[in-house]
Protein backbone atom coordinates (compact mmCIF):
# COMPACT_ATOMS: atom_id res chain seq x y z
CA UNK A 1 0.00 0.00 0.00
CA UNK A 2 1.23 3.55 -0.71
CA UNK A 3 0.68 6.26 1.39
CA UNK A 4 -0.08 10.12 0.21
CA UNK A 5 3.25 11.02 0.56
CA UNK A 6 4.47 8.17 -2.03
CA UNK A 7 5.78 6.10 0.65
CA UNK A 8 5.28 2.61 1.35
CA UNK A 9 3.51 1.76 4.82
CA UNK A 10 5.37 -0.90 5.51
CA UNK A 11 8.80 1.34 5.21
CA UNK A 12 7.14 3.94 7.80
CA UNK A 13 6.35 1.58 10.29
CA UNK A 14 9.97 -0.01 10.03
CA UNK A 15 11.22 3.92 10.59
CA UNK A 16 9.36 4.02 13.47
CA UNK A 17 10.30 0.96 15.43
CA UNK A 18 13.81 1.58 14.51
CA UNK A 19 13.61 5.13 15.88
CA UNK A 20 12.39 3.89 18.95
CA UNK A 21 14.85 3.63 21.42
CA UNK A 22 12.18 1.78 24.26
CA UNK A 23 12.42 2.34 28.37
CA UNK A 24 15.72 2.00 30.07
CA UNK A 25 16.40 -0.09 33.07
CA UNK A 26 15.48 2.70 35.88
CA UNK A 27 12.13 3.64 34.17
CA UNK A 28 11.17 -0.16 34.49
CA UNK A 29 12.44 -0.26 38.26
CA UNK A 30 10.95 2.80 39.12
CA UNK A 31 7.51 1.82 37.46
CA UNK A 32 8.09 -2.10 39.85
CA UNK A 33 8.64 -0.43 42.60
CA UNK A 34 5.32 2.15 42.53
CA UNK A 35 3.44 -0.94 41.73
CA UNK A 36 4.89 -2.91 44.46
CA UNK A 37 4.48 -0.17 47.18
CA UNK A 38 0.59 0.01 45.80
CA UNK A 39 0.02 -3.78 46.09
CA UNK A 40 1.37 -3.30 49.26
CA UNK A 41 -0.47 -0.87 50.87
CA UNK A 42 -3.68 -2.34 49.41
CA UNK A 43 -2.94 -5.68 51.07
CA UNK A 44 -2.22 -3.86 54.14
CA UNK A 45 -5.68 -1.73 53.86
CA UNK A 46 -7.59 -4.61 53.31
CA UNK A 47 -6.54 -7.06 56.18
CA UNK A 48 -6.31 -4.06 58.56
CA UNK A 49 -10.53 -3.43 57.38
CA UNK A 50 -10.77 -7.32 57.71
CA UNK A 51 -9.56 -7.38 61.13
CA UNK A 52 -11.74 -4.78 62.28
CA UNK A 53 -14.45 -5.90 61.31
CA UNK A 54 -14.16 -8.88 62.74
CA UNK A 55 -13.42 -7.97 65.83
CA UNK A 56 -16.27 -5.63 65.82
CA UNK A 57 -18.29 -8.37 64.26
CA UNK A 58 -17.02 -10.80 67.65
CA UNK A 59 -17.68 -8.18 70.37
CA UNK A 60 -21.25 -7.47 69.20
CA UNK A 61 -22.06 -11.49 69.06
CA UNK A 62 -20.63 -11.38 72.62
CA UNK A 63 -23.20 -8.77 73.75
CA UNK A 64 -25.83 -10.23 71.51
CA UNK A 65 -25.10 -13.14 73.91
CA UNK A 66 -25.74 -11.32 76.88
CA UNK A 67 -28.71 -9.65 76.10
CA UNK A 68 -30.65 -13.45 75.03
CA UNK A 69 -29.31 -14.89 78.47
CA UNK A 70 -31.06 -11.74 80.44
CA UNK A 71 -34.06 -11.63 78.55
CA UNK A 72 -34.38 -15.49 78.55
CA UNK A 73 -33.12 -15.54 82.64
CA UNK A 74 -36.28 -12.74 82.77
CA UNK A 75 -39.19 -14.07 81.12
CA UNK A 76 -38.60 -17.76 83.01
CA UNK A 77 -38.93 -15.91 86.11
CA UNK A 78 -41.91 -13.92 85.37
CA UNK A 79 -43.32 -16.70 83.82
CA UNK A 80 -42.44 -18.61 87.32
CA UNK A 81 -43.47 -16.03 89.44
CA UNK A 82 -45.62 -17.09 92.48
CA UNK A 83 -45.62 -16.90 95.85
CA UNK A 84 -42.13 -18.46 97.77
CA UNK A 85 -41.47 -19.74 94.01
CA UNK A 86 -38.29 -18.66 93.57
CA UNK A 87 -34.84 -19.61 95.57
CA UNK A 88 -31.60 -19.34 94.48
CA UNK A 89 -29.51 -22.57 95.46
CA UNK A 90 -26.18 -24.27 94.01
CA UNK A 91 -25.10 -26.53 91.72
CA UNK A 92 -21.08 -28.00 91.26
CA UNK A 93 -20.28 -24.40 92.89
CA UNK A 94 -22.17 -21.67 90.56
CA UNK A 95 -25.12 -20.06 92.24
CA UNK A 96 -28.39 -21.33 90.18
CA UNK A 97 -31.84 -19.72 90.42
CA UNK A 98 -34.28 -22.31 91.01
CA UNK A 99 -37.99 -21.64 90.01
CA UNK A 100 -40.76 -24.09 91.72
CA UNK A 101 -44.09 -25.06 90.14
CA UNK A 102 -47.16 -27.33 89.91
CA UNK A 103 -48.22 -29.38 87.04
CA UNK A 104 -51.04 -32.08 87.47
CA UNK A 105 -50.57 -32.75 91.19
CA UNK A 106 -46.82 -33.00 90.85
CA UNK A 107 -44.22 -30.06 92.02
CA UNK A 108 -41.30 -29.74 89.48
CA UNK A 109 -38.61 -27.53 89.45
CA UNK A 110 -36.60 -25.19 86.67
CA UNK A 111 -32.62 -24.99 87.35
CA UNK A 112 -31.02 -22.02 85.57
CA UNK A 113 -27.54 -21.94 86.50
CA UNK A 114 -24.00 -21.59 84.86
CA UNK A 115 -21.70 -25.14 83.63
CA UNK A 116 -18.54 -23.26 82.37
CA UNK A 117 -18.89 -20.62 80.21
CA UNK A 118 -23.17 -22.21 79.43
CA UNK A 119 -25.75 -21.12 80.73
CA UNK A 120 -27.76 -24.04 81.11
CA UNK A 121 -31.46 -25.29 82.06
CA UNK A 122 -32.52 -28.41 83.42
CA UNK A 123 -36.46 -29.19 84.45
CA UNK A 124 -36.90 -32.17 87.16
CA UNK A 125 -39.15 -33.43 89.73
CA UNK A 126 -38.63 -31.79 92.68
CA UNK A 127 -36.27 -33.98 94.98
CA UNK A 128 -34.35 -35.39 92.50
CA UNK A 129 -30.66 -35.09 92.15
CA UNK A 130 -28.53 -33.92 89.14
CA UNK A 131 -25.69 -33.34 87.77
CA UNK A 132 -24.32 -29.82 85.89
CA UNK A 133 -24.07 -31.82 83.00
CA UNK A 134 -27.07 -33.00 82.90
CA UNK A 135 -28.78 -29.69 81.72
CA UNK A 136 -29.65 -28.43 78.19
CA UNK A 137 -27.32 -25.60 77.18
CA UNK A 138 -29.27 -22.15 76.13
CA UNK A 139 -26.00 -19.67 75.42
CA UNK A 140 -22.16 -19.18 75.65
CA UNK A 141 -21.72 -16.25 78.09
CA UNK A 142 -19.11 -15.21 80.68
CA UNK A 143 -21.16 -15.54 83.71
CA UNK A 144 -24.43 -14.74 85.93
CA UNK A 145 -25.29 -13.11 89.19
CA UNK A 146 -28.44 -13.83 90.60
CA UNK A 147 -29.28 -12.10 94.32
CA UNK A 148 -32.57 -12.38 96.19
CA UNK A 149 -33.19 -9.05 98.10
CA UNK A 150 -33.46 -8.90 101.58
CA UNK A 151 -37.37 -8.99 101.69
CA UNK A 152 -37.39 -11.98 99.58
CA UNK A 153 -39.90 -9.51 97.07
CA UNK A 154 -37.41 -9.44 94.18
CA UNK A 155 -34.67 -10.47 92.68
CA UNK A 156 -31.66 -8.58 90.70
CA UNK A 157 -30.00 -11.24 87.97
CA UNK A 158 -26.69 -9.72 86.52
CA UNK A 159 -25.13 -11.35 83.36
CA UNK A 160 -21.12 -10.56 83.57
CA UNK A 161 -19.87 -9.27 80.51
CA UNK A 162 -16.30 -10.67 79.28
CA UNK A 163 -14.75 -7.04 78.38
CA UNK A 164 -16.07 -4.97 80.60
CA UNK A 165 -14.42 -1.41 79.40
CA UNK A 166 -16.58 -1.67 76.47
CA UNK A 167 -19.31 -3.34 77.17
CA UNK A 168 -20.83 -3.22 80.79
CA UNK A 169 -22.53 -6.03 82.35
CA UNK A 170 -26.07 -6.05 81.91
CA UNK A 171 -28.77 -6.23 84.98
CA UNK A 172 -32.15 -6.29 85.71
CA UNK A 173 -34.46 -6.06 88.44
CA UNK A 174 -37.38 -8.37 88.79
CA UNK A 175 -40.05 -7.22 91.42
CA UNK A 176 -41.94 -10.39 92.61
CA UNK A 177 -44.89 -11.41 93.80
CA UNK A 178 -45.88 -11.00 97.62
CA UNK A 179 -48.24 -12.78 99.71
CA UNK A 180 -51.43 -10.52 100.04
Amino acid sequence: MILNNGTKAGVTVKKWLNNEKGYSVIEITFVMILLAIFGFTTFTLVAVGANSYETMLYEREGHAKMRVALSYISTRVRQGDAENALRIAEVEGNKALVLTQNENGETYETWIYMRDRDLCEIFIPQGVSFGAADGVTLVDVNGIDMVLDETGQGVNITVLSSNPMKYPDLSVYIQLRSAS
